[in-house]
């Protein structure tokens, strides 16, 4: 986000600057801190991301194994549905013989 606004504005140096260079120089200290600092948010910011997409990928994987489970617990009790009506069938079968 603040990209544009950090590589428009000029970085400090002792020369550009109107103060007592000890000031600069703490001034270029702090700035260089400053800018580091800002580059490992940004690079933690980066991985942050990337582990966000992983855990969507998760969730979306586990909806999905969710929903088979369903299905197959659906398709289990039609088998047994049918296993049992094919043992009245059966047992009917033979009375009528």
């Amino acid at each position: 986000m603040l990209d544009p606004l950090l590589r428009s504005a000029p970085t400090p140096t002792p020369d550009t600057c109107n103060e007592d260079p000890s000031e600069s120089v703490l001034l270029l200290r702090k700035h260089a801190t400053f800018m580091s600092e800002w580059e490992s948010v940004q690079e933690e910011s980066d991985v942050l991301r990337e582990e966000l997409k992983e855990d969507k990928w998760l969730t979306v994987f586990r909806t999905v194994t969710d929903q088979a489970d369903g299905m197959m617990s659906s398709l289990e009790k039609a088998i047994n549905r049918c296993q049992v009506g094919d043992r009245f069938h059966v047992v009917a079968m033979r009375r009528l013989d």
